[in-house]
């Protein structure tokens, strides 16, 4: 079991809920409540768009405490006044999940759930990309030409089964939405 994991499950009164994935935590987080629906529909565009860069904001630089953040988005057609995360890794959405769950955000207690990240994607489509490089940089794809999970990396394809190619040590460090071909800092992100 995931280290916090325990703790999240016997957190009923802080309102994780697991049901969207039968008790499975995943790298998508919804956190409901964070503001009222109804009053955001009556807002002007320009007040509509300065509203959507404080919440962003706000709740990025939380989530960003706790973990790597790969997209963000408050959706104001959302009825539970949602913000929707996704995390780099399982352990992040654990981590950004108990930090909101039952925490109060302008006097609305917030819930959060797991989403399946078909659905996350499905609704988001612009994150599956953005997913998969994640997933091939994690598990050693990319290191040689025909390199993948299980491969020996030498284009041969005649690796050992379950092995992660080899990964090159003089790899440049850079920043992971650079990797990723996304945005250039984490502001970028929450807009996109």
């Amino acid at each position: 079991m995931a280290p916090g994991l325990a703790a999240l499950e016997m957190d009923t009164e802080g309102g994780v809920d697991y049901e969207k994935t039968d008790g499975n935590p995943t790298r998508c987080v919804r956190v409901m409540n964070v503001f009222d629906p109804a009053k955001v529909r009556d807002l002007s565009d320009s007040e509509y768009d300065e509203w959507k860069d404080d919440l962003e904001d706000d709740v990025g630089n939380e989530a960003d405490r706790k973990g790597r953040i790969v997209h963000l988005r408050a959706k104001s057609s959302d009825d539970c006044g949602s913000v929707f995360l996704c995390m780099r890794t399982v352990s992040d959405a654990i981590m950004v999940a108990s930090a909101f769950a039952g925490r109060y955000y302008d006097k609305r207690q917030l819930k959060t759930e797991y989403l399946l990240e078909d659905d996350y994607v499905e609704r988001f489509p612009k994150v599956g990309p953005r997913l998969k490089k994640i997933d091939a940089l994690s598990n050693g794809a990319g290191a040689g030409a025909g390199a993948g999970a299980g491969d020996s990396g030498d284009g041969s394809g005649n690796g050992t089964a379950g092995a992660p190619a080899p990964v090159a040590s003089t790899m440049p460090y850079l920043p992971m939405a650079a990797m990723l071909g996304g945005p250039s800092s984490i502001a970028d992100m929450y807009l996109n």
